[in-house]
């Protein structure tokens, strides 16, 4: 991403964010995949929320990004 234009703290928080949720998920059984709790839960999905309006800028590009739920998060 770095080769793109994003900066390198910008590439590491999105690798970041990946890895926790690649850390929790079972590829053999999605469905008993997740955080722990709501709170991690809700705290993974947060720090998700505010990454495509950073990618957004520092590429220079329409994003539009929806949660899994469908919810519109950012539009810019």
């Amino acid at each position: 991403m770095v080769e793109f234009g994003a900066r390198p703290d910008l590439a590491a928080a999105i690798d970041g964010w990946d890895e926790e949720f690649q850390a929790v998920y079972d590829r053999s059984d999605p469905a008993s995949s997740g955080f722990p709790d709501e709170a991690t839960t809700a705290a993974w999905h947060e720090r998700g929320e505010r990454l495509p309006s950073r990618l957004a800028s520092a590429l220079r590009v329409r994003t539009e990004f929806r949660t899994a739920r469908g919810e519109l998060v950012f539009d810019g």
